[in-house]
């Protein structure tokens, strides 16, 4: 074995003519990164002897960032003529992945017309 976690399963005698089948589930852990892999090699021993051994093929990880968008307006009553602020707020929180080419829209509620002359402050902040 070359790291990881080793699992055995002990079926004792198996009879002539049994067929046994089992699905292990394993997924991979938070800090892995793009493209990744594995390959996953299965011993089946005899009396303490390696009889046999199985490869299946290799597993690659994709990772699919997950945005998170969230968008207040404030303050919430104004009179005509009063500044609303809208905030939009866009979090990555996927672990190894940046996404990149990203691109907001947001249509403004009926009523509101933007301030042309503003540009858009960006702050990153580390999660």
């Amino acid at each position: 074995m070359v790291g990881g976690t080793e699992v055995q399963f002990d079926f004792g005698q198996v009879a002539p003519g049994t067929s046994i089948q089992f699905t292990l589930s394993s997924e991979f852990g938070i800090g892995r990164v793009q493209n990744d892999s594995f390959t996953n090699v299965a011993d089946l021993y005899i009396d303490g002897v390696k009889n046999v051994t199985g490869i299946a093929p290799t597993v690659n990880l994709t990772l699919t960032g997950v945005f998170k968008l969230r968008k207040q307006i404030s303050p919430d009553r104004v009179e005509a003529g009063t500044t609303v602020n809208v905030y939009l707020y866009l979090e990555n929180p996927t672990p190894g992945v940046e996404i990149n080419n990203v691109f907001l829209t947001d249509a403004l509620p009926t009523g509101l017309s933007p301030d042309l002359t503003f540009t858009p402050m960006v702050k990153t902040i580390q999660v």
